[in-house]
């Protein structure tokens, strides 16, 4: 037990030693070798995961490329167009006004038209409407004069004997 005791002082004075840093550059070739092996195994075990990763990654780049190419083209066709409308404004706008000057020639000739057609059924309806109460007062005075004439006539009938011997013996030659 003495020969464990006398190497772990023996190993803790070494460690101190080295500690204190009075070594050179071969003190860091373990270390380096060290640093070598962990790195090498760890580049295998990951070494597909990596390329995996940087993949997609570069997967994601040029889909992501793509689509602002498509988009910057979909904007620039966009932006010709705007820039087009705004170059033709004002020949939209004169062509808009022509049509609507039109239009609104085509609805007053129509309107006329449709006025100069009611006025003129409206004068029919009014002549056609006096013409008939024309002749229905025509027919209500004649009515009434007939009935006039018989009335005077049964009275003068009635009152001179005379009238009424002249009036049997014209029927009568009438009759024969």
């Amino acid at each position: 037990m003495k020969n464990k005791l006398n190497f772990l002082i023996l190993f803790f004075i070494s460690a101190n030693a080295l500690a204190a840093g009075s070594g050179g550059i071969t003190d860091l070739i373990a270390p380096a070798v060290n640093f070598a092996i962990f790195f090498t195994i760890l580049f295998l075990a990951l070494k597909n995961k990596l390329v995996d990763h940087f993949n997609n990654l570069s997967t994601e780049v040029k889909s992501m490329m793509e689509s602002a190419e498509a988009k910057n083209k979909d904007a620039e066709a966009r932006l010709k167009a705007s820039e087009q409308k705004v170059k033709n404004l004002e020949a939209e706008m004169a062509q808009i006004k022509n049509e609507y000057a039109q239009d609104f020639a085509k609805f007053e000739k129509t309107t006329k038209e449709e006025m100069e057609t009611t006025v003129s059924r409206l004068q029919r309806d009014v002549q056609n409407k006096l013409e008939s109460e024309r002749n229905v007062l025509i027919e209500e005075l004649n009515k009434e004069l007939v009935d006039s004439v018989i009335t005077k006539t049964k009275n003068t009938l009635a009152t001179n004997s005379e009238a009424k011997k002249q009036a049997t013996q014209k029927l009568i030659a009438e009759i024969r």
